[in-house]
């Protein structure tokens, strides 16, 4: 397992606000070389107190994460916010891929959002219900 440092800076002058590990899996798909930072100019309307990192695995990847490591959906809710009963989340799995970690998305319903845990892309769509 590779470890990430994230330091989060504010202001001006680098004042450090907190700093969080993040335990990264292998990256089985092959580092990148990107001409540009993944992070730069990416933004996460959904979580704007979200943490930006850049990810090369198997492509340049924004990686947006809350301030404890855990990923987080950046995507802006256009139709009701539902209350579930519980937890969209709990005993859901993503058949055919192992490697993703589960997002509660309550937007119009109780969904599941799911992304690679490698390079923190949304797999929802590759999941078999």
């Amino acid at each position: 397992m590779n470890r990430l440092l994230i330091v989060v800076v504010l202001g001006l002058f680098g004042l450090v606000a907190s700093d969080v590990i993040i335990t990264l899996p292998r990256c089985e798909k092959g580092q990148v070389q990107c001409l540009v930072d993944p992070c730069r100019g990416s933004t996460c309307p959904g979580s704007p107190e979200a943490v930006c990192r850049s990810n090369y695995c198997g492509g340049c990847n924004a990686v947006w994460t809350d301030t404890n490591g855990n990923y987080v959906d950046c995507s802006v809710c256009t139709g009701a916010l539902v209350n579930c009963l519980r937890n969209p989340c709990e005993g859901a799995r993503c058949e055919g891929n192992s490697n993703t970690v589960c997002i509660a998305n309550y937007c119009n319903g109780c969904n599941t959002l799911w992304i690679d845990r490698t390079t923190g892309r949304n797999v929802t769509a590759s999941c078999k219900p």
